[in-house]
């Protein structure tokens, strides 16, 4: 239900429902259908990624952690500092974590996003072939006594008619933030500098940015990215260049950016004006 955060608003939606005849008569329909029904209260972790919606992935993978109550607290403090990290610079892309208390254990499920089972298949491998791979299952092997998957594929008349794209977004820092389509972002900034306009994309393991940000601190600019993206960029495209943007390259090469690709003219001027940054080019 979209909208419900604590038990005292699910109490209250479903009160709502309850009075409403329209789901009575869903009700009807559905019951006779199912064999079983259960019901858990999940809750986001604080700091987690919460569900987009709608969702536009056509895989989704549940997966439930079952963690005794004595190691939740390590358990979640590995997976917020560590473990969820190693995920996303693998090309996973998860949602949650969320949690729930039942006896003494404490369920957390995420769920976990891909285009199909084949890429998932694809991630899983590259990943388990990774030293990353078994520091992250050795942790899990500590805290977590079962682990269980579920595959979940939307029902046809599930489905967005389109793909979700052009999504709005809001940065303290940022003038002008869009997600153009998954993965893809686009920021723009005034007029004062320039008019710029920059992007980064979301690779597996890795963020490429697209052109600079002018007027924004770098360090804070490159945090912004790594958040959205959910891996650090470490390679720039470089469409356009004007004397002044060397400063700002040079920047993004002291916090971060390994590799600037770019035209042969542009790679010019830019060594022209930074020869330091010949490797780099």
């Amino acid at each position: 239900m979209s909208g419900v955060h604590n038990m005292a608003a699910f109490e209250k939606a479903v009160g709502f429902l309850g009075n409403d005849k329209r789901f009575a008569e869903f009700v009807k329909l559905r019951d006779p259908l199912l064999s079983g029904e259960e019901a858990r209260f999940l809750r986001l972790v604080p700091g987690a990624e919460k569900p987009r919606l709608p969702e536009s992935a056509d895989v989704i993978i549940r997966e439930l952690h079952h963690v005794p109550m004595k190691h939740a607290a390590a358990y979640l403090a590995f997976m917020k500092n560590q473990g969820l990290g190693t995920l996303k610079k693998h090309g996973f892309r998860p949602v949650g974590p969320f949690i729930v208390e039942v006896g003494k254990w404490s369920e957390i499920t995420y769920l976990f996003r891909f285009k199909s089972l084949s890429e998932r298949e694809r991630l899983r491998a590259t990943f388990q072939a990774h030293p990353d791979s078994k520091t992250y299952g050795g942790k899990l092997g500590q805290f977590v006594n079962n682990l269980t998957t579920r595959v979940l594929l939307s029902a046809p008349f599930a489905k967005p008619k389109k793909a979700v794209s052009w999504k709005p977004m809001t940065s303290p820092l940022l003038p002008h933030l869009t997600e153009v389509v998954a993965s893809v972002y686009a920021a723009g900034f005034a007029h004062r500098h320039r008019s710029a306009n920059c992007g980064w994309v979301a690779l597996s393991g890795a963020t490429t940015l697209i052109d600079l940000p002018r007027g924004v601190d770098i360090p804070q600019y490159l945090k912004v990215v790594a958040e959205t993206a959910g891996n650090p960029a470490d390679r720039l495209v470089l469409t356009s260049f004007q004397a002044s943007d060397a400063e700002i390259v040079q920047s993004l090469v002291k916090h971060g950016i390994k590799k600037v690709v770019t035209s042969t003219a542009i790679g010019k001027a830019l060594i022209d004006s930074k020869p330091l940054l010949r490797k780099l080019v």
